[in-house]
């Protein structure tokens, strides 16, 4: 079994927190889309292939989740590779207590209704016919998962490129995207970061909705199976 799972990082004191088995992954060119855009340039230069599993992470992996490579391996080994996703939790109680839709949940703990507007928009325009707040979204945050390559490269394909696609092109869309997300947890990030990312001092919906969308896409597709290591 071979795992290819990417571990972003910023700067070269965050290279340190790189963890054995993972490859490193200097994104010197953050923007909006955080790692979503890492995931995008992946698909796109076909980093997905020639492996069993693959995946995006960041730097910060070990702390969030106490888990390291070796753990991950051993686990999916174990499972016999049983599932076609892996998802990363750190708290496997806390899962039971938040509510099955990651959209809503987002709203009650961090964002205006706006988010949840403008992600309904997204679906409307990709002809998606669902309510995003109907769906029964596993729990999974900050991009903490990995896939089989032909899944990975589905939900690329299908999802996450064509919306970046119209937030970037549909004008009403993007202007709303641009607005303050109301996220101000991460106080590590200066104002003069933000700006320079983001274009606005303060967070923008970018990455929040790429960030709720691959719960979705598991959502909207059952037959993928999926399960959690912690």
């Amino acid at each position: 079994m071979k795992l290819k799972i990417y571990q972003i990082y910023y700067s070269w004191f965050q290279w340190f927190s790189v963890q054995h088995g993972f490859k490193p992954y200097f994104n010197a060119g953050s923007n909006r889309y955080l790692e979503n855009q890492v995931i995008l340039d992946c698909y796109q230069n076909h980093r997905f292939k020639n492996c069993d599993y693959f995946g995006v992470l960041s730097w910060r992996f070990e702390e969030k989740t106490k888990l390291n490579f070796d753990q991950i391996a051993n686990f999916i080994k174990k499972e016999k590779s049983s599932a076609d996703v892996y998802a990363f939790f750190q708290d496997p109680d806390q899962r039971s207590r938040v509510k099955k839709n990651m959209w809503k949940h987002a709203v009650e703990m961090w964002h205006p209704p706006l988010f949840i507007e403008i992600g309904q928009m997204i679906f409307d325009e990709l002809k998606i016919k669902a309510n995003i707040l109907d769906l029964e979204t596993p729990v999974i945050y900050s991009n903490y998962w990995i896939a089989r390559p032909q899944v990975f490269a589905g939900y690329v394909e299908r999802l996450l490129a064509p919306a970046v696609k119209i937030m970037e092109e549909n004008e009403t869309i993007k202007r709303l995207c641009y607005e303050d997300s109301g996220y101000d947890r991460q106080k590590s990030i200066s104002i003069k970061q933000r700006e320079k990312i983001f274009g606005r001092p303060y967070f923008t919906f970018h990455p929040f909705i790429c960030e709720r969308l691959f719960s979705s896409w598991l959502a909207l597709n059952p037959n993928i199976r999926f399960n959690y290591i912690s």
